[in-house]
């Protein structure tokens, strides 16, 4: 949220490198580098969480900053520029508010889509072996295709429906 506002409520050359930035990382296959990361420095939660939060960022300041850069010309945010005041608090008190509920809305499907990553990593080994996931389930169930279909059925319906809730839930307001 907060390279969004800096790109919508900045200047132009700020902008555009901030934008580029999130276009240049927008265009690294997110699994591909976590199955990267998973195989060099192991497949911990922490480096799972962080391949996939350093992956995922620039959908939400894309959108973030589409938001900013929509309010930057509203009268609230025109009064408070020529009553002085800072540029910070701009962001904070005038446009965060607003920006928030679509933010946290996409945020919901970027978290929907960073289970089903995880499940994917961990369905074929490259998951934290120390915890218990549902892509470690799905696989072990796996095995049993042809005589137990329940085995792999059952936590591949509730990773699909445990993704789909999260999206449905963020996008309440």
């Amino acid at each position: 949220m907060v390279v969004g506002i800096a790109a919508g409520l900045g200047a132009r050359w700020l902008d555009d490198l901030l934008m580029r930035t999130a276009d240049m990382v927008l265009s690294l296959p997110a699994l591909l580098v976590a199955i990267l990361v998973a195989s060099l420095f192991g497949g911990s939660s922490l480096n799972l969480a962080l391949v996939l939060g350093l992956t995922r960022w620039p959908t939400i300041a894309r959108i973030v900053r589409a938001e900013t850069l929509s309010l930057r010309h509203s009268d609230f945010v025109r009064s408070s520029v020529a009553v002085g005041t800072r540029p910070v608090a701009i962001a904070f008190r005038h446009v965060l508010p607003h920006v928030s509920p679509t933010a946290l809305s996409a945020a919901g499907i970027v978290f929907g889509g960073a289970i089903l990553s995880e499940a994917a990593l961990a369905f074929v080994g490259l998951g934290d072996p120390s915890l218990t996931s549902w892509g470690q389930l799905i696989a072990a169930g796996y095995t049993f295709f042809d005589r137990a279909w329940w085995m792999w059925a059952f936590p591949a319906l509730a990773l699909c429906g445990a993704a789909a809730l999260v999206a449905l839930v963020s996008s309440r307001e």
